[in-house]
């Protein structure tokens, strides 16, 4: 047997210690690359925004940001936002905060999460006047995914929330609020395939409490209030005057799938479909469970919202279409018909109160 003089055999050993080596040398590189890249991409996050903002001027909303830091090595890029402002000039409204913050994967630039605590203004325009709220919150973060630089999901978490509004000096507290509103395409195929945009939104607050001397026949907290609608029909981008009119007339229409009440002796769970009728008045067809029914004709009759004689009947038709529980509680109105048709509202045959004029754009 002939051995092969020429090569010399690597020690075990030093073989270990050579691909340990390489092994670190290209960890060392890897991250070398990364820092590089994160803090090359953290020194153009503030041109991205300036770009993204100045796209969303098409839609009428108007950013001010002032970006005081970058920070959140190595696993994320968290921007620091000093009293950031967002004006809408075609729906009129604004709102700014103290602080910001938003915050991001550095391989994911589509979805972002943001904290949002202390103080807040909101101001909109309703039509006659600029109304103007001021708000603190105790804790708040919301997340939003964007796709092709317009906003397709926004979630928002609040919590232990103080609202003020500065024209008549009341205040609400809520104690918390959970939002979320997506926006996509919908594909219809009747005679040809059609795109068309519709979006849904939800919302669950828990704990709202009342101004003084408001509601207090109802009692001044509103323990459970929700909702999940979804809208169909061509959502138009803020360079139209008047979206809620090419809405309508698109034959927009707007799915409650869900809506729960209940505050103090009232609860109320409705479905059914909204649209607009030619004076921009809702016009619709729902159906309901109300319960308490009969404690809110009589704080509608103190609070001098209703005739006496008017709330009587009412009284009467609605006791005669309720069902009487089984245990002895108070008489529950089961699937009524609730139809909102030539600017009045019907609950069952009773006529309720006549709706507005919705002056929305």
């Amino acid at each position: 047997m002939r051995l092969n003089r020429g090569i010399t055999p690597i020690p075990m050993a030093k073989r270990i210690v050579v691909v340990f080596s390489l092994t670190l040398g290209s960890i060392a590189i890897i991250i070398g690359g990364y820092t590089a890249y994160w803090f090359i991409a953290s020194s153009t996050i503030e041109k991205r925004i300036i770009k993204w903002t100045a796209t969303q001027k098409k839609t009428g909303l108007l950013f001010d940001v002032n970006v005081s830091e970058v920070r959140g090595y190595p696993l994320k890029f968290e921007v620091l936002f000093q009293q950031p402002e967002i004006q809408n000039v075609t729906d009129k409204w604004s709102w700014n905060a103290d602080m910001l913050a938003a915050s991001f994967r550095p391989w994911q630039f589509n979805k972002f999460k943001l904290v949002n605590s202390g103080h807040n203004t909101l101001r909109y325009f309703d039509g006659k006047i600029w109304q103007e709220y001021q708000g603190d919150i105790g804790n708040g973060t919301a997340s939003l995914n964007i796709d092709q630089q317009q906003i397709e999901q926004f979630l928002i978490n609040l919590n232990n929330i103080t609202i003020s509004k500065l024209s008549d000096n009341t205040t609400y507290l809520i104690e918390s609020v959970q939002t979320q509103v997506e926006k996509f395409q919908n594909i219809n195929s009747d005679e040809d395939i059609i795109s068309k945009t519709f979006a849904t939104a939800k919302m669950d607050i828990i704990g709202l409490q009342l101004p003084p001397n408001f509601g207090e026949e109802m009692g001044n907290t509103i323990e459970h209030l929700s909702f999940n609608v979804s809208i169909f029909g061509h959502i138009p981008t803020g360079d139209s005057d008047t979206p809620v009119q090419i809405w309508r007339d698109d034959g927009g229409t707007m799915e409650i799938n869900s809506f729960h009440c209940r505050w103090g002796p009232l609860e109320i769970d409705t479905s059914g479909t909204v649209a607009l009728d030619s004076e921009m008045r809702p016009i619709g067809s729902l159906t309901a469970d109300i319960k308490g029914y009969g404690d809110v004709i009589d704080a509608m009759i103190m609070s001098n919202i209703i005739p006496l004689g008017d709330a009587f009947l009412a009284k009467v038709a609605f006791n005669m279409m309720a069902e009487k529980p089984e245990d002895g509680g108070p008489r529950v109105l089961r699937s009524i018909p609730i139809i909102a048709q030539d600017g009045n509202l019907f609950v069952g045959p009773v006529s309720v109160g006549e709706l507005p004029v919705l002056s929305l754009k």
